[in-house]
């Protein structure tokens, strides 16, 4: 290796030296100034080589000082291989001489991942409810939770989590932030045995607080959070202001290490489920085992449409201004629905049933006449209900109403007649949270009404 040209006298130098390998680059620079590279060369030290000599010459005297000689290996249970499907989901990850194996339904929700480890089949499987919402994890991996079931209010927010006999218990803010833990056997309203409270910071907290005996929060232990700029929990501080708690995580997501107790509010505000090996917050959940979440962008984005959680915010912001269908890019999807396809297919044959039954009765008119002609009306109306649809699924059980009106005529000499419908089909709905009693936001939540209406058209014709 070349030698490096430290010229000024009186002066610290940076001399940063790495080694990968069969290669060594070198590094140097005034100190305070960021290095530049200055020669990478091949070398032919033995890979167990633990010593660097490093010789000066120069007519001046050289010292030395703050020199650090650093190692990092990355082990093969830290990384892992992810394979992706066209619609950008992970099917599959090898970590550790692991292969794990995903599976996703046609909402691009994930409902399995499995594995075999030292020649044992493990699996868990995961059911889901009102479109997006998490419902039940089961597993039979070890050190896995067999079964976990979860529950939401009306604003997708979760309540509550079911693991055998402990039943814990959450209660939100008017937004999103979430306020105490709890565990009872009650109904959902009784409060039980606070476990739990939150001071809420956006989508974090600025402190957590453990319960004493006596369950009061004025008296709970509180831990606070000094967050990084992704909002996760670095470091606890107790109220004397010593450090109780660390945390790291990898990008995404991983807990590489922690002392003390791992706060609630974790990753980026979110709270990690050792159930279901995820993290949740008030958007859903996260799965950092694939930096992923489990769900598509089809079930919460409606391809540029509005989705559920517009629906949701339009009752707390659009003080009760009625919502079109069509103004909000979902018209067609409703029509496309293969209820509603039914309902207008019936409909349609109604009409021409009822036309050739009225041109029928025309017909007896015909007496001196070449000509006759009337005309009809028919409405019907059922209730529809999209419940598993993720986009639509705000429509509850509101009427479908199909509206036709027909110009009908004879031609007597023949006994032919022909008929001509226009036809008219809306969709009459409300939207209320049904948990929200005007206790939460009762001031600024306003129940509005939903609407779908187009028009069709249907003809024809026969031989009486």
């Amino acid at each position: 290796m070349p030698g490096i040209p430290l010229n000024d006298t009186s002066v610290w130098y940076i001399v940063y030296v790495r080694l990968d390998g069969s290669s060594m680059t070198v590094y140097t620079g005034k100190r305070g100034q960021a290095p530049q590279r200055w020669t990478s060369v091949t070398t032919s030290m033995p890979g167990e080589t633990t010593r660097l000599q490093i010789q000066t010459s120069s007519t001046a005297t050289s010292e030395f000082d703050d020199i650090q000689l650093c190692s990092r290996a990355t082990h093969s249970g830290n990384t892992m291989a992810l394979t992706y499907n066209y619609a950008n989901q992970v099917v599959s990850k090898i970590s550790g001489n692991i292969t794990t194996n995903f599976s996703y339904d046609a909402w691009g929700r994930l409902v399995k991942r499995d594995a075999n480890v030292n020649g044992q089949d493990y699996s868990a499987t995961f059911q889901y409810t009102c479109g997006d919402k998490l419902a039940k994890v089961t597993s039979t991996f070890p050190n896995e939770t067999p079964v976990c079931e979860y529950d939401y209010d009306g604003l997708g927010k979760r309540r509550k989590k079911m693991v055998g006999d402990t039943t814990l218990y959450w209660r939100w803010d008017e937004g999103y932030s979430m306020l105490t833990q709890y565990e009872d056997h009650s109904p959902d309203w009784g409060v039980g045995a606070f476990k739990r409270s939150f001071v809420p910071f956006g989508y974090t907290a600025l402190a957590e607080g453990d319960m004493d005996a006596s369950g009061n929060p004025v008296t709970a232990a509180l831990t606070y959070l000094a967050h990084d700029h992704m909002g996760n929990s670095r470091y606890g501080y107790s109220e004397a202001r010593g450090v109780v708690a660390t945390t790291e995580h990898l990008p995404s997501g991983q807990r590489l290490g922690y002392t003390g107790t791992v706060p609630f509010h974790e990753f980026a505000g979110a709270s990690f489920d050792p159930e279901s090996k995820q993290y949740f917050s008030g958007n859903g959940f996260y799965f950092p085992g694939v930096a992923s979440g489990i769900l598509s962008n089809n079930v919460l984005h409606c391809e540029g449409a509005w989705s559920t959680v517009d629906f949701i915010m339009h009752y707390y912001t659009g003080r009760g201004r009625t919502v079109y269908l069509a103004d909000v890019g979902l018209l067609e999807r409703y029509k496309k629905d293969p209820f509603v396809e039914r309902f207008v297919s019936n409909y349609k044959q109604q009409i021409r049933m009822l036309a050739r039954r009225r041109a029928r009765k025309l017909s007896k008119d015909c007496i001196c006449k070449t000509h006759v002609s009337g005309r009809m009306t028919y409405v019907n109306d059922a209730y529809t209900n999209f419940t598993w649809d993720p986009c639509l699924h705000v429509l509850g059980n509101g009427e479908l109403y199909g509206t036709g009106s027909c110009g009908i005529s004879v031609y007597c000499p023949t006994k032919r007649y022909n008929y001509s419908c226009g036809m008219s089909f809306h969709q009459n709905d409300s939207f209320q949270d049904p948990i929200d009693l005007g206790v939460e936001l009762g001031l600024i939540s306003r129940p509005y009404d939903i609407l779908a209406y187009w028009q069709d058209t249907v003809g024809g014709g026969g031989q009486l």
